[in-house]
């Protein structure tokens, strides 16, 4: 696949006829192009995920976004990224009862959406939306899919970067329940940074992304399992378990949520539970 290098470009990807005589399919994207050497990982912080997904939108977002990074103290990613979290995360959370935004164990996906908002008030930037990505009430598969997409699509058209927040469980047996029950692994921020301009026929599509734990580009298949699970709903202390499939799912060869360390048949979701978009 050749992607045009442009401010926000238009992609177009032929696949060629089969030997069947199949006619060809053309896949339209929609993306941002990156220089892979400027993208920003969250080392030396394990826990930065959500600071580098924004360095990444910033980054690569709109003339003033770009424009926006110099505003912050320091040289280097690791000097932006703690330049973030000392005068942005060391702010009374509002989705905790006590503490800051900026936790040991990383910040809550409302918390960052405050965070960056903060940021971008600061620099004379629109703030942004944040929104929970479980599904409607009645909502069918293909129009859940539709809609989550469409949502990434409108910001990327926008010159805005999404950022998703992504999370991985596994079912494990609680012997005091005398049941299997989820179990939380791991959460992590990505930057989108391309979606092809319509989904496929079951409502299913590719997002291509930013991935702080490496700095590298990455590509995840996004979709509703056939099979149930269960997840929080949550945001610092509020938690709401939901059922049904409640989220899409992802597939991702390298986005390690900690699912590759469990049992080879331990049964593990991989799923988007936030977004931030324009």
């Amino acid at each position: 696949m050749k992607r045009l290098a442009a401010s926000l470009a238009l992609l177009i990807s032929c696949l060629g006829a089969t030997s069947t005589g199949a006619a060809e399919t053309t896949v339209r994207w929609i993306t941002i192009p990156v220089e892979l050497k400027r993208v920003v990982s969250q080392e030396p912080l394990e826990t930065a995920c959500g600071c580098a997904a924004i360095l990444n939108c910033l980054t690569f977002g709109t003339p003033a976004e770009q424009n926006a990074v110099s505003l912050m103290s320091g040289m280097t990613n690791a000097e932006h990224l703690q330049y973030l979290i000392d005068n942005f995360g060391k702010v009374k959370s509002g989705f905790y009862p006590e503490g800051d935004r900026w936790r040991p164990d990383g910040i809550c996906s409302g918390d960052l959406k405050d965070m960056y908002n903060d940021f971008r008030r600061q620099a004379g930037l629109e703030p942004l939306k944040g929104m929970f990505l479980d599904r409607i009430p009645q909502e069918t598969d293909k129009a859940f899919l539709e809609r989550v997409h469409g949502l990434i699509l409108n910001s990327l058209l926008q010159g805005e970067p999404p950022i998703l927040h992504a999370r991985s469980e596994v079912a494990r047996w609680h012997q005091e329940k005398n049941a299997y029950l989820w179990d939380g692994l791991y959460s992590h921020f990505i930057t989108v940074i391309g979606v092809p301009e319509f989904v496929n026929p079951d409502g299913s599509f590719v997002v291509d992304f930013l991935d702080p734990q490496d700095g590298g580009q990455q590509e995840m298949l996004v979709f509703v399992d056939v099979r149930n699970f269960l997840a929080p709903k949550s945001s610092g202390a509020k938690s709401e378990w939901l059922s049904d499939r409640p989220f899409l799912s992802a597939a991702c060869g390298k986005l390690y949520l900690k699912t590759q360390k469990e049992l080879f048949w331990a049964r593990s979701e991989i799923y988007l539970h936030y977004g931030i978009f324009k």
